[in-house]
């Protein structure tokens, strides 16, 4: 008992670490991956304010100012339908960010819990589902979300889908193989022995342990959605008109476009790398911050 209270004595005396602490200790340890969230943070409040910051309806055609130069009335100039590019981008901001995000959770969602079954129950249900995971695999994801969107039809939810189920297969893969180290684990084994159900041990012991390799691999896979998303807009597979969308910005200013009016290919293209750039970047120091093998780099 004294053993007891001494424990409990130190953990209470334990000074607390605020989350100001935590964030001003990660700017320090990776400004870089800070500078990507920070462009991260600025990306998501434009497409909030979308609706707010505006300077024209990034859909309504205004011909008489078509392919109108960057200037006072048309800050990133005008598209071929007297759009104004600039509010067209920050309104395509929505729209990539409502597909990568949705698409990656629901592949994340869908590719843990299949991964982690798989792993947890063994035998020819995992031999079924590995093989069926290696099947998806062999197509690139791209590939992949361009046959099912051929299937599915274009539009933003079925693009959503579609990205969705290219990037679950890799995330079944890793949430598995996390899930097959924790499940050998004295705690999991003792949820056994107590005559906890699979689905309790899993839900209660398996998961929660098993999420960190998910959660960094899953921000790294949120710029590849968006990437996915503009080329399938790019092929014309994607986000149907009249929404904005920066790869079609893009398919539209590179057919015709591309030399006599730069401004529609600088700007999308612009603000895509910046997006991705700025995942990337939060996303690897995620994984060197969460990932005990690279704290101390």
């Amino acid at each position: 008992m004294p053993e007891v209270k001494a424990v409990r004595l130190e953990v209470a005396l334990r000074p607390q670490v605020s989350w100001r602490s935590n964030v001003w200790a990660f700017i320090r340890r990776k400004p870089l991956g800070a500078l990507g969230g920070l462009s991260l943070v600025v990306i998501v409040l434009t497409a909030i304010a979308a609706d707010v910051i505006e300077t024209h309806d990034p859909i309504v055609q205004d011909i008489p100012h078509r392919l109108t130069a960057p200037g006072a009335d048309y800050w990133f100039g005008s598209d071929p339908f007297g759009r104004d590019v600039y509010s067209r981008i920050i309104h395509g901001a929505r729209i990539s960010l409502y597909v990568g995000l949705v698409a990656v959770i629901i592949g994340a969602v869908s590719g843990t819990i299949v991964g982690i079954s798989s792993a947890y129950f063994g035998g020819r249900y995992d031999l079924i589902i590995q093989r069926s995971v290696d099947a998806l695999l062999a197509f690139p994801s791209l590939v992949l979300a361009l046959a099912l969107v051929s299937a599915l039809g274009a539009s933003i939810n079925n693009v959503t889908i579609a990205i969705s189920i290219a990037f679950a297969p890799p995330i079944a893969r890793m949430s598995r193989a996390s899930a097959l180290s924790v499940k050998e684990e004295v705690y999991v084994e003792a949820a056994r022995a107590v005559g906890a159900s699979p689905l309790r041990v899993m839900a209660r012991h398996v998961l929660p342990n098993s999420l960190t390799p998910v959660i960094v691999l899953s921000t790294a896979y949120l710029g590849s959605a968006i990437v996915t998303e503009a080329g399938l807009s790019f092929l014309g597979l994607g986000v149907p008109p009249p929404h904005p969308s920066w790869g079609r910005m893009l398919q539209e200013a590179a057919r015709l476009y591309q030399d006599s009016a730069l401004w529609l290919t600088i700007f999308p293209g612009t603000a895509l790398t910046l997006t991705v750039f700025g995942f990337n970047l939060f996303g690897d120091a995620l994984r060197d911050t969460l990932d005990p093998r690279l704290r101390g780099r």
